[in-house]
């Protein structure tokens, strides 16, 4: 297979805590440039993120790497100046309060001895919320018209790259015996849209939603 799948790291700060959001994309063909991927994400999806976050919270820096069909260095780009978030409405939700957005998927792909199940979970927690646009159960309107169009440049970043779910697992489930993790990625499902999104929590405990380690 020709294609290649890079890791996006989104680092924002906020109130003084690092924000990782982490995203896998791939291009099929294999030949589109990596360099461009990161800089259209920049100004395309982190840009516009900002509409939905605080003026208390930053995006520094997008880390990113190869990881098929070889792994290789993360490097960083430098958010140069940052960008800060817009929101100044009200008063911040706490640190670890964050909107949830469930990933729809679309059939697996298994890569050479990847796992054959099909990968069932993905999505991701967005922080830097304020008060007045989280309700219980609920995301403000107004808020999620902005997030329709910020996730619909998710989907597609940069021309040739689309987003997708990543699975490191090597092989087969065997009975007793522990799954071990690739370097590179083994499997991956399309992400085709998103579901109800929603108030939840971002708390490093918790089985990380937007990959599959």
């Amino acid at each position: 297979m020709t294609a290649q799948i890079v890791e996006l790291v989104d680092v924002q700060d906020y109130h003084g805590q690092e924000v990782l959001n982490v995203f896998h994309m791939i291009d099929t063909t294999g030949s589109a440039s990596i360099t461009t991927l990161v800089t259209n994400f920049i100004a395309g999806y982190v840009n516009d993120v900002t509409g939905l976050q605080s003026n208390s919270l930053t995006h520094t820096a997008v880390r990113h790497r190869q990881v098929y069909p070889a792994a290789t260095l993360m490097l960083t780009t430098p958010i140069n100046p940052v960008k800060t978030g817009t929101d100044s409405t009200g008063d911040d939700e706490p640190a670890f309060v964050a909107a949830s957005i469930p990933w729809t998927l679309g059939a697996s792909t298994t890569l050479a001895g990847g796992f054959t199940g099909h990968l069932k979970r993905g999505g991701m927690r967005l922080c830097g919320l304020k008060e007045t646009e989280v309700f219980i159960g609920s995301m403000a309107s107004g808020w999620l018209s902005g997030a329709a169009t910020v996730l619909a440049e998710l989907l597609v970043p940069s021309s040739g790259w689309s987003l997708v779910i990543a699975s490191f697992l090597i092989g087969n489930p065997v009975k007793h015996v522990k799954r071990e993790r690739a370097h590179t990625v083994q499997a991956y499902a399309d992400v085709s849209g998103y579901g109800t999104i929603q108030p939840s929590t971002q708390n490093t405990r918790k089985v990380l939603r937007g990959r599959t380690r």
